[in-house]
């Protein structure tokens, strides 16, 4: 719902238009606040527009006077050089987003996602237990979850997986509070000698435990721009994982908003401390997105990585070129 209140408190007088897009009858306007402290752009989303009279070009415009009534008539009065532009309509909801970055973020939110759990501990009893499950890894492993679910009057309160990897001898413990990510039975054998266990503790990011030395590395990205109010954005949802010792590069499959299907490849030379930028092998071989669906890793060659559509039809991507694109992902 919309806080028509939060946004006449607002001051969007002097912001810069940066889009103004649509598809069908939604319209997103993205703006910049002239004036501001932490938050420096803002999103409208208008939904089942009617009435608008004037839709021209209107990015880079500075915005004079904005209005949203009760009714969702929306009037904005804008400025461009000497010309000024009027822009009336309705529609059926609007909504609002306040960001505090464009694009996406590799920040490490895993210390906020750490306080964020503490909030879902008291699931964690018995009167919550919701089954138990086994997993057989290499080398005499096992890795055992236990679930605990919070569910009051059908809505979803709370869920914690608290998961054990064993082989007898040594524990490790660690807890997830997302429970559809199927876990990884297999260790990555790096070049370096040490054999590393992948994990997820939330739907996005990986984590990594050396099983030789005990030290683990959470990794949980800020994300894609988002609404200020929540810590969160989207990022990779990692499925899949192919290591290559050769190159020390990682191939990840997985999704964005859970279609389509990518391989996300990127610098795996520090696993401690790995490079969060990934190239998108999807970007390379299919750019525009026109051509093909969902692709799927299939193995490393001597010189490139190879993967494959729906149909089986392989695709051929030089490690020079992904090399290229992660190392220009990290300067940005």
């Amino acid at each position: 719902m919309f806080d028509i209140e939060k946004f006449r408190a607002l001051n969007f007088i002097g912001s810069k238009i940066a889009a103004w897009d649509n598809w069908g009858d939604r319209y997103v306007l993205r703006g910049d606040f002239a004036c501001f402290d932490e938050i420096p752009h803002f999103n409208f989303y208008f939904r089942s527009v009617s009435g608008l009279e004037n839709s021209r070009e209107i990015v880079g415009a500075e915005i004079i006077k904005f209005d949203i009534d009760e009714e969702n008539r929306v009037k904005i009065l804008l400025q461009k050089e000497t010309q000024t532009v009027t822009l009336e309509f309705t529609c059926e909801s609007v909504s609002l987003d306040l960001l505090k970055y464009r694009g996406m973020s590799y920040k490490n939110l895993y210390s906020v996602w750490e306080k964020r759990l503490a909030e879902y501990a008291y699931v964690e009893c018995e009167e919550y237990f919701a089954g138990e499950e086994e997993y057989p890894l290499p080398d005499g492993w096992t890795l055992s979850i236990k679930s605990y679910s919070h569910i009051e009057k059908n809505v979803f309160r709370a869920h914690i997986d608290s998961c054990t990897l064993t082989n007898g001898e040594e524990t490790f413990r660690y807890t997830s509070d997302y429970n559809h990510a199927r876990p990884f039975q297999e260790f990555i054998h790096h070049k370096n000698g040490h054999r590393y266990f992948p994990f997820h503790i939330d739907l996005y990011g990986i984590s990594y435990r050396d099983m030789e030395t005990g030290e683990t590395y959470h990794y949980i990205p800020e994300g894609y721009q988002h609404d200020a109010s929540y810590d969160f954005g989207e990022s990779f949802i990692i499925t899949d994982i192919h290591y290559d010792p050769n190159t020390n590069l990682i191939a990840y499959g997985g999704c964005y908003w859970a279609a389509p299907y990518e391989v996300m490849v990127g610098d795996f030379s520090d696993p401690l401390n790995f490079n969060p930028h990934l190239a998108n092998i999807h970007e390379i071989v299919d750019p525009d997105y026109e051509e093909i669906d969902d692709l799927d890793f299939k193995r490393f060659e001597e010189k490139g990585i190879v993967v494959a559509d729906v149909s089986g039809k392989e695709y051929f991507v030089e490690y020079d070129l992904i090399f290229k694109i992660i190392r220009s992902k990290t300067q940005k």
